[in-house]
């Protein structure tokens, strides 16, 4: 899996948004069931039956055009059970493995509310990354402050059917310069009524966000980055428990669960790039004169320094 999604970096296959690299991180659950278990199930108790299953936490790309899975972490019984304290374990985990895997192919870290703390944005930034993550509970202090921000400033974007605001400089205990996005999208669908002809039904989608991405990156952006943070619900996750028939295992042990899961993620990225590549087939052409550029260019970001300063380079 790493060296297919290293290949798709450096052909450039990586889909961007605002010219950014985003990798969203969230979790599933396979393998629900009442009777057969493992050693590594997690457990919970339903109705008064004790409910065995199994949760992975996925990375993969985001962008417009196709999704590919980077990385995934199991949930352990040793993490916890229960949503909020298991999933964010196996998410530090995950952010550790992306570290050494793809370093500095990544830009920005996308994520739930689930994920809306200070020490999962702390454990971000100390890999030199930026973060972009929803906010939905009214009990954070962040989101209280940009609503009553909403109240008195105008929005940043303004466009038929999207509304978008910016509020920043807000700090967070030890966090600083963060920002909070909000944006109200309205949609106009139209529907044949049962006694009429043509109906129009208005939907409106509201949403915050909060980010560590400094001015440069825009609100619209964020907006952007956030809107297509679904496509590793409605592509990956769908596809993966439709298509490719997660939740059927074929051996109920850690090790054939592991195994299986690895080859359905790694076929599922391969699909998504293989069904796509004419979008990218132009870069083959100068695939001979680019080849050694490339090859410079992840030795460079390795060493994660300015190569300005550290080869006395004068801006030209």
């Amino acid at each position: 899996m790493h060296r297919v999604g290293r290949k798709l970096a450096r052909n450039r296959a990586w889909d961007t948004v605002g010219g950014l690299r985003v990798v969203a991180i969230d979790g599933v659950e396979l393998f629900v069931q009442h009777s057969v278990t493992c050693r590594d199930c997690l457990h919970r108790q339903v109705q008064g039956m004790t409910e065995w299953f199994h949760r992975i936490v996925v990375a993969s790309t985001v962008g417009p055009q196709r999704q590919a899975v980077l990385e995934w972490e199991r949930v352990h019984p040793a993490d916890g059970s229960d949503k909020n304290e298991g999933e964010p374990t196996a998410a530090y985990r995950l952010l550790d493995n992306l570290f050494h895997a793809y370093h500095h192919q990544i830009e920005v870290i996308v994520a739930d509310a689930l994920y809306a703390t200070r020490v999962f944005i702390e454990a971000v930034r100390a890999h030199g990354w930026d973060v972009v993550i929803r906010l939905k509970d009214d009990r954070l202090t962040r989101l209280n402050d940009a609503q009553g921000l909403l109240k008195i400033t105008d929005p940043a974007v303004t466009e038929p059917g999207l509304s978008i605001g910016d509020f920043g400089e807000l700090s967070w205990g030890t966090l600083t310069h963060l920002r909070v996005v909000y944006w109200k999208r309205t949609v106009l669908t139209k529907k044949r009524g049962p006694h009429s002809g043509t109906q129009t039904a208005t939907t409106v989608f509201t949403g915050w966000a909060l980010t560590t991405c400094g001015q440069a990156v825009s609100a619209y952006t964020v907006y952007a980055i956030m809107h297509h943070r679904w496509d590793l619900e409605n592509c990956i996750f769908r596809q993966g428990k439709t298509t490719w028939r997660w939740d059927h295992w074929f051996g109920h042990t850690p090790e054939m669960i592991e195994a299986i899961l690895g080859v359905q993620l790694t076929a599922l990225t391969l699909w998504s790039w293989w069904t796509t590549r004419k979008t990218v087939s132009p870069a083959y052409k100068q695939m001979a004169r680019i080849t050694w550029v490339e090859i410079a260019r992840e030795a460079l970001g390795t060493m994660r320094t300015d190569w300005a300063c550290r080869w006395r380079l004068q801006p030209t």
